[in-house]
């Protein structure tokens, strides 16, 4: 059986759980945000609401505690509680942990309810580092932690190191561990703990050790979630159990979180040791490729090319781009905002998350075939560590397969037809571009809004903006920069919307022109229109990066209709933002209007949102078939 519960509001006691095991400066400076965003550490954000959820999340983990000791109606009791926390110490934050709650959990057990030994158990794929900091500090805790080591934060890689109270063990595996080998030493974690007759055992429940997961190399199956759990449950049959989450940043993380339930609810369940034996035919055996990766977006590995984009994920594509597996800089120009890169002599762009592939690199096709439908190239996620490059067997063989089926024939033929059609590609393109007749329209769905304009068959441009989903979190930080840039600090001018009480904010995040139809003033008129369309569903303001290039022209350009410059410290990593009122098309027509010549041959469709019932429906069609990937952004309204 399942009980939950929902929390309703923060405990009056969780700050006080905090102060036990942090600082108060460290909480005094999380507690008092008032605008933008503050960076704690190198990857850990706060907001001015974050002090709130993070007391709420910290509620949780005490209402865990109170359940099994106090009400005694479970044995065993979950935390789903967000943010991670188990790498924030005393005094700072980190690893996207700002608080830590489960050493706060921990200090309540024994500073409130009299606990005299409590267990912390960890199986996060990473080293919890903060707590074994207040483990150093509180003999009555003992921590045990099963992680993957060399990683990230660089602590927990010595097993033979019991901590200045002997009350801490390290069980590290190595990268690309299995199943087997993580409960073998999920085991010893166990061992270590049982042997101090716990009075409550806490667990720092971590999913990131799944093969899926971005941020380490194990290779853990969600089932194997359910093994570490019934380890547990078996070994602690009759004492108190609290689980709280940690990591884990892959699609499996439910799946597996679902799978470590079943111990708990299914008492029959039994350890089936053969599962754990080795498949050597495994089609998910890894194989593993060693290259230097140094400071390069793109490096040659054999028959692959490993990419890296903006984000810093690294994929692997066939290698028929870019050539002689040169860097980017090399081959053409990274484009961060779409994460393309662009080929300058043919102009062919690549997208690298996708694997789209538009021009005269689509290799394998009827001649001048490749200029009418764009194509995909096989791509995959793969892990690099210490320069060590990771990927799993299958994907390295449907890649192999997809090159050479791609690769051009080893004659001069093959080569001629080639460069020609990059040629007729290119010149075709730049004749569409500049004087073909050109169609705008604006599609839009629940979260993207898209202006696109084409030109015969060809899309010459585009303007791409992303707004806010139904249940998304309101942005109140923004409210703060739009009162002060455009409202003289006045909140009651801003026009906010009714659900949220804020206001809402479009933000345009790409926009790009070919460049021979730059002249045509396209980039001026799928801006307008991109907001004309904001506009129209609602959303009052808009915020972008500007691309000045250092004249000023183009920010001069945006203040002339309307928009401010944000200050680099209100929005951390947004240093050359900008934001700006949209106009009311009843009021200001005009605003949305680009004057052209008499004999221009432009064709604008400006968006019109259909009724209430008809968007709600439309966009519960289009949820779908994105879930599906059949939804097509080029569709016009």
């Amino acid at each position: 059986e399942i009980q939950w519960q929902i929390l309703d509001q923060s405990r009056p006691d969780a700050e006080a759980a905090l102060r036990r095991v942090h600082d108060d400066a460290h909480i005094q400076r999380v507690k008092e945000i008032r605008l933008g965003r503050e960076k704690l550490g190198p990857d850990t954000y706060v907001i001015p609401s974050s002090f709130g959820a993070l007391l709420e999340a910290q509620s949780l983990w005490l209402d865990a505690v109170d359940e099994v000791l106090e009400r005694g109606r479970y044995n065993t009791s979950w935390a789903l509680s967000r943010p991670p926390g188990h790498h924030a110490s005393r005094g700072s934050a980190d690893g996207f942990c700002i608080f830590n709650f489960c050493a706060a959990a921990a200090a309540y057990a024994i500073q409130v309810k009299g606990l005299e030994r409590i267990a912390i158990l960890d199986f996060d794929g990473h080293h919890g580092n903060g707590i074994a900091a207040y483990a150093d500090e509180e003999s009555r805790v003992t921590y045990a932690s099963v992680h993957q080591a060399p990683l990230w934060p660089g602590t927990g890689d010595d097993a033979n190191d019991r901590g200045p109270l002997s009350n801490r063990l390290s069980a590290p595996v190595s990268r690309g561990a299995q199943g087997k080998e993580y409960l073998k030493r999920w085991a010893e974690c166990i061992s270590f703990t049982q042997s101090k007759n716990p009075q409550l055992v806490i667990v720092s429940a971590g999913f990131d050790a799944l093969s899926a997961d971005p941020l380490v190399q194990c290779q853990l199956k969600p089932i194997d979630f359910m093994y570490i759990t019934l380890q547990l449950r078996t070994a602690f049959p009759h004492t108190p159990i609290v689980l709280g989450l940690e990591g884990g940043y892959s699609n499996d993380a439910g799946l597996a979180f679902a799978q470590s339930l079943r111990p708990f609810l299914d008492s029959t369940i039994q350890h089936n040791s053969t599962s754990f034996k080795k498949n050597t035919n495994s089609i998910n055996k890894d194989v593993v490729l060693t290259t230097t990766l140094q400071d390069k977006s793109l490096i040659r590995l054999g028959k692959l090319c490993l990419c890296l984009d903006a984000t810093g994920n690294i994929h692997a594509v066939c290698g028929r781009l870019p050539p002689l597996g040169l860097p980017t800089a090399a081959f053409g120009v990274f484009d961060p905002q779409v994460r393309s890169i662009t080929e300058c002599g043919t102009g062919t762009r690549f997208y690298v998350e996708t694997g789209e592939l538009r021009g005269a690199w689509c290799s394998k096709r009827p001649f001048l075939s490749i200029l009418f439908r764009p194509r995909r190239m096989a791509v995959a996620q793969v892990s690099v560590v210490e320069n060590t490059v990771t990927i799993a067997h299958k994907d390295f063989q449907r890649l192999n397969a997809e090159f050479d089926r791609l690769s051009l024939k080893k004659s001069w033929k093959p080569y001629k037809k080639f460069l020609l059609t990059g040629v007729a590609s290119r010149y075709r393109t730049d004749i569409l571009a500049a004087s073909a007749p050109v169609t705008i329209t604006t599609s839009a769905r629940e979260g993207i809004v898209k202006t696109t304009a084409i030109a015969g068959n060809l899309q010459v441009g585009y303007y791409l903006v992303r707004t806010p989903r139904r249940g998304d979190p309101p942005t109140i930080a923004t409210d703060f920069i739009i009162a002060d840039l455009l409202h003289n600090g006045n909140f009651e001018q801003i026009d906010k919307s009714h659900s949220d009480k804020c206001a809402r904010v479009a933000v345009g995040v790409a926009v790009f022109v070919e460049p021979a139809a730059r002249k045509r003033k396209l980039g001026l008129i799928l801006f307008k229109q991109a907001m004309l369309a904001c506009r129209r569903l609602g959303f009052k303001y808009m915020l972008f990066v500007e691309r000045d290039t250092g004249s000023g022209r183009l920010v001069k350009w945006y203040e002339n209709m309307g928009f401010s410059k944000i200050p680099p410290d209100a929005l951390p990593g947004l240093d050359r933002a900008m934001i700006g009122q949209l106009p009311d098309p009843d009021l200001e027509p005009d605003f949305y209007d680009v004057p052209l010549p008499d004999d221009h041959d432009i064709s604008i469709t400006p968006y019109t949102p259909p009724s209430t019932f008809i968007w709600s429906f439309t966009s519960l069609i289009g949820n779908f078939f994105d879930f599906l990937g059949l939804w097509d952004d080029t569709a016009s309204s």
